[in-house]
This record gives structure tokens, sequence and C-alpha cells, in this order.
């Protein structure tokens, strides 16, 4: 059960397809016939899971096992900034990546000391290529964590420029 990939696809085979269903059954039969006292052949069922209690339990079993999260790194990555939160240091910022809007961690301090520093205007709708670490964490939802390890370039005219480079 620690494996997510074998968590994932015995909760899309029994969980899913169980739930909200009143008198649902999932049944995992194995080769063994057996022979009834009345003359008839049965097979074994190896596996039952019926609706209601046993889905809660294989879903609470999912959320528990704790799993390490599936992280990837792209360097050179360009958001815009489309919410700013100065108050609360490196909380409460979204960028627009990839697309879409998405709440993200600032946690380049040099960067944030800067702008705090009052060295250079920073403002909503600034651009700036990161590297950006996107961390996946599985359970009953998936949840992605997107965290600006270091801002490489802060893409504004040279009076308004929080980065080093030209």
């Amino acid at each position: 059960m620690q494996d997510p990939e074998i968590r994932r696809a015995i909760k899309d085979l029994t969980v899913a397809p169980l739930a909200d269903k009143a008198n649902a059954v999932f049944k995992i039969k194995g080769d063994e016939i057996i022979d009834s006292t009345d003359g008839t052949k049965e097979e074994q069922v190896t596996v039952l899971i019926e609706s209601g209690k046993e889905i809660d339990t294989l879903t609470k079993l999912s959320e528990n096992i704790v799993q390490e999260p599936d992280v990837e790194i792209k360097s050179g990555a360009m958001v815009t900034i489309t919410q700013i939160n100065f108050s609360s240091g490196e909380n409460g910022w979204k960028m627009k990546y990839d697309g879409k809007e998405r709440a993200v961690v600032l946690r380049d301090i040099a960067f944030l000391s800067k702008i705090n520093a009052d060295q250079a205007s920073f403002r909503k709708g600034d651009w700036l290529k990161v590297n950006l670490k996107i961390m996946k964490t599985f359970g009953v939802q998936t949840k992605t964590t997107y965290i600006i390890t270091e801002v490489a370039e802060h893409l504004v005219g040279k009076d308004r420029k929080l980065t080093e480079n030209d």
C-alpha cells in the first residue's frame, strides 16, 4: 500500500465505482471452486469490498500513508506576478504560470530584502525569470505547491530592476 501507483489503482478500481451507490459490492474471485452442500459449484471470493465502511477505511488508509512528494525544478521559468503581499513575507503571492493563475510561495530572501529595502519599484504585473520548484503531494486529492526559490531576473526597465542582470 505504500506504492502510490498501487494505491491509486486500488482506489480507482474500488472506491470510485462504489462511492455513492447504496448496495454496491466489489469482488475479486479466485481460481478455486468450492462445492457447496447442495451440489452447486461456487467461485471463492478472495476480496470483498462493500460500499460504506470499507470505502471509508480505504480512503482513510490512503490519506494516512505518508508519501514523499513528487518534486520538479524548472530553471528559467517565466512568470507574471498577479498578486503581491509585502506584509506577510513569502506567502500570499500569486503568479500566472503556464497559462493559469496559481498561488506561489516566494522564498528568495535576497529578492524580498531588496523589495523591503525599496531599492527599486516592484508591482503587480511584473515579469520574473525564476527557478521554480513544483511539489505534488498525493493523497485523496493531489495538492500542487509552487515555490519560487530564486528570482534570476526582474524583467523591467533599468530604473525598476531588482536583479543584477541586464
